[in-house]
């Protein structure tokens, strides 16, 4: 199996340094590069087209909530992982909008951050302790917002159902088993979804039910 690449962007040539002794002890991975700011960070992604990004909030040039905002309308596969000083409620709950998977302070030690990695890549999501009451406030915002929301009422009942289960990274023949129905049915669905919600792909469907509070994090 090949390794997960990532890619790490933070301004501190310590911290680089230390995270990346600690991803090169992880065989899983692999540190493909690293960025001291926020438009070499850009340039990092594209040129190396890493699976994940480890992306620290304050930086000069671009800060990590305007780089992972460009860098996910443009590279919808791509996963990234705040990593930051802060757990301001402010701060954790930009990056969560803005379309960071985890969530991981500084003062983490290097299992967390191994694990934070582990379920980033497995397609799950990962919060530090420290920020997971800035994030419960988040996803109570997105579920209010979630019932006004006009896409969302034109979809089925199933086509609900089965969004959810997209989002939370079933695939089709494990959500045609779990709701009784043929994989020919949830291909159908899924392809009602993308065409009412103007979408393209799951990445996007996972995008909208997190916006939409449809799942949470």
């Amino acid at each position: 199996m090949k390794p997960i690449r990532i890619v790490l962007a933070d301004d501190h040539p310590l911290i680089r340094e230390a995270v990346g002794n600690l991803i090169k002890g992880a065989p899983e991975f692999e540190l493909v590069g690293e960025a001291a700011n926020g438009k070499e960070c850009l340039a990092r992604v594209q040129e190396l087209s890493p699976d994940i990004l480890l992306l620290d909030i304050a930086m000069p040039e671009m800060n990590g909530e305007q780089v992972a905002r460009e860098l996910l309308q443009r590279f919808t596969k791509l996963k990234i992982i705040a990593l930051s000083g802060y757990t301001d409620r402010q701060f954790v709950r930009a990056m969560i909008k803005a379309g960071a998977k985890a969530y991981v302070v500084k003062a983490a030690s290097g299992r967390e951050l191994i694990n934070a990695l582990r379920a980033v890549a497995s397609g799950k999501s990962y919060l530090s302790p420290e920020v997971t009451g800035a994030v419960m406030t988040l996803w109570e915002d997105r579920a209010a917002n979630a019932e006004l929301s006009p896409e969302r009422s034109r979809l089925g009942r199933r086509e609900r159902e089965v969004l959810k289960l997209i989002a939370e990274g079933h695939r089709g023949a494990k959500i045609a088993s779990q709701m009784g129905i043929a994989v020919a049915t949830v291909d159908a669905h899924r392809r009602n979804i993308l065409r009412k919600l103007q979408l393209h792909n799951a990445a996007d469907l996972t995008r909208y039910a997190l916006r939409h509070g449809i799942i949470t994090m």
